[in-house]
């Protein structure tokens, strides 16, 4: 089961810097540049081995996030 998660940060350069901190055999992510705002936008492959409270703290630690999103699990992936 793959689920979709979101990290909101603070620019588009933020997020493309540190998504990379954040991929693993686990997770997939990107930084994104959005309408009025950045994400780090990640792919939870193995959620029960790397959740979203994992990742939260991952981009927290680099830097401030805003909020986090769970889209939900994708059959697709």
């Amino acid at each position: 089961m793959l689920v979709a998660y979101n990290v909101w940060v603070t620019a588009a350069d933020v997020a493309r810097r540190v998504a990379p901190l954040v991929r693993c055999t686990h997770v997939r992510a990107l930084g994104l540049d959005l309408r009025g705002g950045a994400q780090v936008s990640c792919n939870l492959v193995a959620p029960m081995q790397v959740g979203p409270a994992e990742v939260y703290d991952a981009v927290s630690t680099a830097v401030r996030a805003a909020g986090g999103d769970v889209l939900g699990p994708s059959s697709w992936g």
